[in-house]
């Protein structure tokens, strides 16, 4: 349809405007160009001339998808990176705008460039034609910026001399008459009294009073310019020290009983936990057959033995209901056996896992730990570890065969 549209506004140009259409700008697309040449009348006299804009974009377009493509080296493709992406389209531009100036286009010297593009960006510039990178106009504005830029090189900069900002140093004035008058101030002042020592005192102290608890007041006594502080330790300090210490022990006991409270809200399941024996197992599990299926399966028909079994994986616990049905699903199969099931069982002849007692064993097990999860949820979680059986199993062989060799 845009082929078509393009031929009639080529062929109605002079009927309607007295205009001939002489180029044709293309985006890349050949089919219109061909179609003008063949049914427009002066079709082969119309030149085709290619949008810069269109040209970058498909250039980019294609270093983008040779990125993406796995089917080159990966070494290769991590060169091409986003960055380098840009300066190759950069330089592709460049590249057009310089023949852009020629009265003569030269196709096999843009040839050139375009394929040099990429040394050129990876640093090797040994096949780059000088002028296609404006460094005639660099030296241009070079000597131009020598008489109108006010840059000044390194030679003026050396021979001006950098002004500093000097800070006066703060000068401390000392008079000979304010030291003399300090001075006459010490000298008038009696001398103080000797302390008397107090180890007579200290050795005499029972062994009772070092065991008491208390806070030292200080008395102090004041002779003339010094005072001497005297420890002692009062009935009443005494007194106050039993008291904290009650007071203390009083909160740590109202403290456990108030987490013995919380315990006993919360504990429930640690506390009705239903002894279990899987001495009476007919079968070992993990299961690893159809055979001990169908006898585990007929065992636990008796309430008795289901819930046994149930209060077993209810104690293998968990941090959540995935961790915790996960567990319990693990200890009743094994990967290999697991495989063979699905939980509905409608897809790739797999077994009905909820169609088992099995899987009321685990959701009355996960819900006996945590209550407010839903059945539903504990579904999903089976569905999920049965879907990713036959991936531990490879998983298994693996480090199985790794063990061996």
């Amino acid at each position: 349809m845009e082929a078509d549209m393009v031929v009639e506004v080529f062929n109605q140009s002079e009927a309607m405007h007295g205009v001939r259409y002489g180029k044709f700008i293309g985006d890349g697309d050949s089919s219109v160009f061909s179609k003008i040449q063949q049914l427009v009348k002066h079709g082969k006299q119309v030149r085709k001339v290619e949008c810069t804009n269109h040209a970058l974009k498909n250039h980019g377009k294609r270093l983008r998808s040779i990125k993406s493509d796995t089917q080159i080296n990966l070494k290769g493709r991590k060169l091409l990176t986003i960055a380098r992406i840009k300066l190759l389209t950069k330089r592709a531009k460049c590249s057009i705008y310089e023949h852009a100036k020629k009265t003569v286009p030269n196709v096999d010297l843009l040839r050139h460039d375009f394929k040099n593009g990429l040394h050129h960006v990876l640093g090797d510039h040994s096949n780059c034609r000088e002028g296609i990178y404006n460094l005639d106009k660099a030296k241009e504005k070079l000597k131009q910026a020598e008489f109108t830029s006010d840059v000044q090189s390194d030679s003026e900069l050396d021979s001006q001399t950098i002004k500093r900002r000097r800070i006066a140093p703060r000068k401390l004035y000392e008079s000979e008459s304010e030291e003399s008058e300090t001075n006459e101030e010490f000298l008038d002042l009696p001398r103080p009294p000797q302390i008397k020592s107090k180890t007579s005192q200290l050795s005499q102290k029972s062994s009772v009073e070092k065991n008491r608890v208390g806070t030292p007041s200080v008395d102090s006594k004041r002779d003339s310019m010094t005072s001497t502080p005297i420890v002692q330790k009062s009935d009443t300090n005494q007194i106050s020290g039993y008291q904290q210490i009650l007071r203390t022990l009083e909160y740590i006991k109202e403290q456990n009983k108030q987490i013995l409270a919380l315990l006993n809200s919360r504990g429930g399941s640690f506390s009705n936990q239903a002894s279990y024996n899987l001495d009476n197992l007919p079968v070992e599990i993990p299961l690893s057959s159809n055979e001990d299926l169908n006898i585990l399966e007929n065992f636990l028909k008796e309430d008795q033995n289901l819930r046994n079994l149930m209060s077993y994986l209810s104690s293998l616990g968990g941090k959540d209901h995935i961790v915790q049905t996960n567990n319990c699903l693990r200890r009743l199969l094994t990967n290999d056996f697991s495989c063979q099931f699905s939980f509905m069982g409608k897809r790739g002849g797999k077994k009905a896992f909820s169609d088992l007692l099995l899987k009321k064993c685990v959701i009355g097990a996960v819900t006996k730990n945590l209550p407010q999860i839903k059945e539903r949820d504990i579904e999903d979680a089976i569905k999920n570890w049965l879907k990713h059986s036959p991936q531990r199993y490879h998983n298994e062989l693996l480090k199985n065969r790794r063990n061996t060799n």
